[in-house]
């Protein structure tokens, strides 16, 4: 299943991915088109449109434009969004020589989309249409050709170093990419404090009982904290048997493999925690660290102990043998279970409590709504959450080397994404959004396709991927 993906020579045809001019990454211009849209779309959020549109020419509305200075946020806002569009393409040309003849493209397209979008919102009663929102749309663009350069000049050797380590060290790369990524999703949104007494506030409001999960907050459905911290407990798990894994591939007898994993395990779950004292968002759990560190100690447990004799270490040859399913249906089965107390809210579903007038039916619209950061946080957790149980998924049903799988995963992260906005509608206290399918919609899809590069990689090491 996961593992077995990896290993599977017919994928490279069953995805479709195509290598390129030794070693360079090239996509294809629909993601390009996919994005553009996409800021276009998010530019223009929410379609306050005022009747002046309709009576003005192109040139008026330019000439409406002014110098006016937004915030910091905004400013960085407005020169990432315009990233991808100048990183996308610069890959999408088919040889290194055209780098250059694309990124002169992607600024001069990209400087009449910003004029465009600019001159448009003109006329928008929520916007604020600026010359310095293009300067920075201009910057964002040639930030992403030059990295979109860089990655093609070092193409063969990236590609090939990923190839070997996916190769040789499968188990140790994939475990290192979950610990950067666990630690990363503890920590966001990163609002560390910047004062002494909101680092006193942050200790005051530590959780130092480790029976805290007993007790729900005020307005939280009943045994939500425990279902968050089992969660939580779950993907550690999953981390330690995939380290164990790979201290275990690199040659270190059984009991040192385990020992190695359960230590990087709990050092990390302490890392996470004791980071969260200096951040503004986040709370100290004592729990938390418990949890994640009884849950690294199964996992590893698990992998050196159980898969590991089981198969007489046959796994070295055949790592399907060595598919986690276990753990990830039951980290599945508490993601599923915390979308679900989280939907709830207040008070208890009802049927008749659904007012189909008060979906927020178009997408993102909500996240322009809050602050940036906020913003960020949000959207990014969504695409994270459905992200990786589209994986997950995928892996259940049969391995995600087939179309079908993937296919079958994306129709039931969909029907979660929806499940959940249904429950939404009949709760009290929550408004269903749009928002969220879209981007259950659109993580599962670039999981999907990030997934295929690493297939790719690791048959292919002197080819990149076409995605």
């Amino acid at each position: 299943m996961m593992i077995q993906s990896l290993t599977e020579a017919n994928s490279h045809e069953q995805n479709g991915a195509v290598g390129v001019d030794a070693g360079i990454p090239r996509v294809s211009w629909g993601w390009a088109l996919v994005v553009v849209a996409a800021v276009v779309y998010g530019s223009l959020i929410p379609f306050d449109v005022t009747p002046s549109i309709f009576g003005s020419s192109v040139i008026s509305s330019i000439e409406g434009l002014r110098f006016a200075v937004a915030p910091l946020s905004d400013r960085l806002l407005n020169i990432a969004i315009f990233v991808p569009i100048g990183f996308l393409f610069v890959l999408c040309r088919r040889s290194l020589g055209s780098s250059t003849r694309g990124a002169m493209a992607a600024v001069g397209v990209g400087l009449a989309i910003s004029v465009a979008v600019e001159a448009t919102q003109t006329h928008l009663l929520s916007r604020v249409a600026s010359w310095y929102d293009v300067i920075l749309n201009v910057t964002g663009l040639a930030i992403g050709a030059w990295v979109a350069i860089v990655v093609r000049l070092c193409g063969v050797q990236l590609s090939t170093w990923m190839g070997e380590r996916l190769r040789t060290r499968l188990f140790s790369t994939m475990s290192a990419v979950m610990a950067v990524g666990l630690l990363m999703y503890g920590l966001f949104p990163f609002d560390f404090v910047t004062s002494t007494d909101a680092m006193f506030a942050g200790f005051r409001s530590a959780r130092w009982d480790v029976l805290s999960v007993r007790y729900a907050s005020l307005g939280e459905p009943p045994f939500q904290a425990i279902v968050t911290q089992l969660a939580s407990a779950g993907w550690f798990a999953l981390l330690g048997y995939i380290s164990a894994f790979g201290n275990r591939e690199v040659g270190r007898r059984p009991g040192v493999a385990f020992g190695l994993a359960v230590k990087h395990g709990v050092v990390l779950a302490c890392l996470i925690e004791g980071m969260q004292l200096f951040t503004n968002s986040h709370v100290f759990d004592l729990a938390s660290v418990v949890l994640r560190s009884l849950g690294v100690v199964f996992g590893a447990w698990a992998a050196v102990f159980v898969v590991d004799e089981l198969s007489q270490g046959r796994w070295r040859k055949r790592p399907s043998f060595a598919s986690p399913g276990l753990l990830l249906g039951f980290a599945l089965v508490f993601q599923l279970s915390l979308l679900a107390f989280e939907s709830i809210g207040h008070g208890a579903w009802s049927l008749t409590n659904i007012r189909v007038g008060d979906v927020s039916w178009i997408p993102f619209r909500s996240l322009w709504e809050q602050t940036t950061l906020t913003a960020i946080a949000s959207g990014l957790a969504v695409v994270l959450w459905y992200g990786s149980m589209s994986l997950g998924l995928a892996l259940l049903l049969g391995g995600a080397s087939t179309r079908r799988s993937w296919s079958l995963a994306m129709a039931c992260v969909l029907c979660v994404a929806i499940a959940i906005e249904v429950i939404k509608a009949g709760s009290f206290g929550r408004t269903p959004d749009t928002t969220d399918v879209a981007l259950a919609i659109g993580a599962s899809i670039v999981t999907w396709r990030v997934w295929q590069s690493l297939i790719v990689l690791r048959l292919s090491p002197s080819h990149a991927t076409q995605v």
